[in-house]
């Protein structure tokens, strides 16, 4: 039972043809049904509710605590990053409190899991 490279060649062009009309096929479905369900999904806002946008306060100054180091503060960037995710999330009023730098002690600990794991020759 002898194979020629011409018929695998030949055999191989069928299975890549197949396989391009599947995914093609299966990407207008998915085309499809995105339309579809954003077609059906009701609207995010409802008519009812009056579309006036109020003006965001203007944001306090917040003081560096007064034993906080230049290096361990948080960068101003990273304090309105984090307010604009809260906003984001809860879309009600809110009041961070605190930010504090996380504790690196997880870090240490994680490193001596990892040495701690290792066999001693």
């Amino acid at each position: 039972m002898a194979i020629s490279v011409a018929g695998m060649l030949d055999s191989l062009a069928h299975y890549v043809g197949a396989l391009v009309i599947i995914a093609s096929l299966a990407w207008s479905g998915f085309c499809l049904l995105a339309y579809l369900l954003r077609r059906s999904a009701p609207p995010s806002v409802p008519a009812s509710l009056p579309t006036r946008v109020t003006p965001l306060p203007t944001p306090v100054p917040v003081a560096a605590p007064l034993g906080a180091s230049s290096e361990a503060a948080i960068p101003a960037a990273i304090i309105a990053v984090i307010a604009a995710a809260v906003q984001t999330m809860l879309d009600e009023k809110h009041k961070i409190i605190s930010i504090k730098p996380q504790d690196s002690s997880w870090e240490k600990v994680g490193r001596q899991a990892v040495l701690s794991s290792h066999r001693i020759r």
